[in-house]
């Protein structure tokens, strides 16, 4: 299991989130950090480490280290807004 880290900026962003949209993300995290590679995709060149978490109401920027630390750091969460 990958440890969630993240700084007071994306709390922030987080928590301002609509209901549904921090719903979906809360639920995807848990899977994310069990197993990051397989619910995310490669955000540009695929070095193995920053990540890319599309779903229906956000899309987030992550940084995945491996080893020695197991961590997965959300960089950026962009709400999607619905209309």
């Amino acid at each position: 299991m990958y440890e969630l880290r993240y700084d007071s900026i994306i709390e922030a962003a987080w928590d301002l989130l609509p209901p549904s949209a921090r719903d979906e993300f809360d639920k995807t995290l848990l899977r994310v950090c069990a197993d990051p590679c397989a619910t995310t995709v490669p955000y540009g060149i695929d070095d193995g480490m920053t990540r890319h978490l599309v779903l229906s109401h956000t899309m987030a920027v992550l940084l995945v280290k491996h080893s020695p630390e197991k961590t997965v750091r959300i960089i950026q969460i962009t709400h999607l807004e619905t209309r």
